[in-house]
């Protein structure tokens, strides 16, 4: 039991440090892209959930709802960066 615990603990670590490592790249020019395309679509939009939007968007994308989440707060912080007038 002990020894199980201890694998589904080094298991959570992993997943938490890559997410931590994904969340640290940074946003390239094609991401920058889908990242300004995906932030109109949400505004023509404002009125569809968060959720529902990003699984729409990303089903025209090809990509899981999650990349599309984990695209889009990474290129905030560049968005936020390039555009200070408009954050």
């Amino acid at each position: 039991m002990k020894k199980r615990l201890m694998q589904i603990s080094v298991v959570a670590l992993c997943l938490h440090l890559q997410h931590e490592l994904t969340w640290a790249q940074e946003c390239s020019d094609r991401d920058y892209g889908v990242f300004k395309k995906y932030d109109a679509y949400l505004d023509a939009n404002p009125n569809m959930l968060a959720d529902q939007a990003r699984s729409n968007y990303s089903a025209r994308l090809g990509m899981r709802p999650a990349a599309l989440k984990d695209l889009y707060f990474r290129c905030l912080i560049r968005w936020k960066d390039q555009e200070p007038e408009a954050a």
